[in-house]
């Protein structure tokens, strides 16, 4: 811009002598306007093919840019959020023996790590929940044996007291009750 200037105010300089000569009545006048005329349309020329390679370059740095950027925009998110979008729908099939191996260098590195650690917990909430149900049937198991052995007894002496002649009409509906809480407990 500054050689732009410099060179307007060389035309500018010259063109004020060639208007004092030509009021001095110098003969010379029109071949200096002509010289200068082509040079200004020389210099004109060359400003407009600096600027069109000066466009030039800023588009091909422009194309070069927005390439980059979208090749980066693509490795680095788009990419990494399309296989970890595919690893979620393995998981959700209930494929929960697929590991996830997640970069750091992405944006979704903790992410995907996050992600892939759920996993493993789930993995061992389902190992830790069926070995919960095993030892519930276990217990249920072991109580159910310790419930029936006395209740057996139980209903067993009821049956003995039924027996007795037991002339007692108290004694004789003590011995309902008993006898029907012994069969329910049984069938529980």
């Amino acid at each position: 811009k500054q050689d732009n200037n410099s060179i307007v105010n060389g035309y500018i300089l010259e063109l004020n002598e060639i208007s004092h000569e030509c009021m001095a009545g110098s003969d010379d006048t029109v071949e200096r306007i002509d010289s200068l005329a082509d040079r200004i349309r020389d210099d004109r020329e060359a400003v407009k093919e600096k600027r069109s390679n000066t466009l030039a370059i800023s588009y091909v740095f422009v194309v070069v840019a927005d390439v980059a950027i979208f090749i980066y925009i693509y490795f680095f998110i788009l990419r990494p959020f399309d296989e970890l979008e595919e690893y979620a729908a393995v998981i959700a099939s209930g494929n929960l023996e697929k590991d996830f191996k997640y970069r750091r260098v992405n944006m979704f590195g903790k992410f995907t790590w996050a992600f892939d650690h759920m996993r493993t917990e789930i993995i061992q909430a389902r190992k830790n929940e069926q070995a919960a149900i095993e030892n519930n049937k276990t217990v249920i198991a072991t109580l159910s044996h310790d419930i029936k052995t006395p209740l057996t007894s139980i209903i067993n002496y009821i049956d003995l007291l039924k027996k007795e002649d037991l002339q007692d009409p108290k004694i004789q509906h003590y011995i309902e009750v008993l006898e029907q809480k012994a069969q329910r407990l049984k069938v529980l």
